[in-house]
């Protein structure tokens, strides 16, 4: 079977196929590396909420009273934000205008009780937040500078409504400001494996895994003998297009994994666990 398989591969018109087809994905990738390395710094946020006091009538009378420090509060919220450079070159904390700085802006009648700065890459990066002292539903965030990658989480806590505020400001040579890449997804937790209670469909669901891992090993094994009937019978025009047509997936499939791996994801060393659950 696997001779067949090699037999076909080698033919002259698949070889050039292949070779069509590596050249194009190169011309891709080299694009698409080259425009990544002319990205600028990029600064980008994400954030995660969690509801801590609900006003809810039925759940709180009116005699209980619930307080953050000294003030009382009929609802509470925290939120963590993090935000870093996720661009190739350093961020100036300079470039954002004193005018209008960046910020996270909740609606009028919220009151921010409190905000910390719970992790940051690197302590010289000067990351900083506060209440803005004459809006007190806003959280103005500062940086000396951030190096690619560099950035901070922010815990704050907060009163509003809403649960994840509006990101403000304008920042020089960032024309659309920072760029929101959404809510922090958390571990998903471990659930016990549906049992499939029909015998027939749990007949063909065990078929079907067995299948896909045959066909999983029938290409592994392909590769291997490939490259064996490479190394002991020297290298002919059938033997490269076998192994070259073996191989081409491994290129864009590995660039896509690491594309959607890495997409929109904040850096590793801001990890925190708050934001694992």
């Amino acid at each position: 079977m696997i001779e067949i398989i090699l037999e076909f591969l080698s033919q002259g018109w698949i070889g050039s196929l292949i070779g069509i087809i590596g050249i194009c994905l190169g011309i891709v990738v080299a694009i698409y590396f080259y425009r990544q390395s002319r990205v600028g710094p990029r600064l980008v946020y994400q954030t995660k909420a969690i509801k801590i006091i609900g006003k809810d009538e039925r759940a709180i009378p009116d005699d209980v009273r619930i307080f953050f420090g000294n003030t009382p509060v009929e609802r509470l919220v925290k939120n963590l934000i993090i935000i870093w450079n996720s661009g190739y070159t350093t961020f100036d904390g300079k470039n954002i205008i004193d005018t209008n700085p960046l910020r996270a802006e909740y609606s009028q009648g919220t009151s921010v009780m409190r905000v910390t700065t719970l992790k940051a890459t690197r302590p010289e990066n000067g990351s900083r937040a506060h209440v803005n002292p004459t809006n007190l539903n806003e959280v103005i965030f500062s940086f000396d500078y951030l190096d690619p990658n560099d950035g901070a989480v922010f815990e704050i806590y907060h009163t509003g409504e809403e649960i994840i505020p509006n990101m403000m400001g304008t920042i020089k040579g960032l024309p659309k400001g920072i760029s929101d890449w959404g809510i922090i997804k958390t571990a998903a937790r471990k659930e016990e494996p549906t049992k499939i209670k029909n015998p027939i469909l749990a007949i063909l669901v065990g078929l079907g895994a067995i299948m896909l891992l045959l066909i999983i090993a029938f290409i592994i094994l392909a590769l291997i003998y490939t490259i064996i009937v490479t190394i002991t019978n020297g290298i002919s025009r059938g033997d490269w297009s076998s192994l070259i047509f073996l191989l081409v997936p491994a290129l864009p499939l590995y660039l896509l994994y690491n594309f959607w791996a890495d997409r929109k994801k904040f850096p590793k060393n801001l990890m925190i666990d708050e934001l694992k659950y």
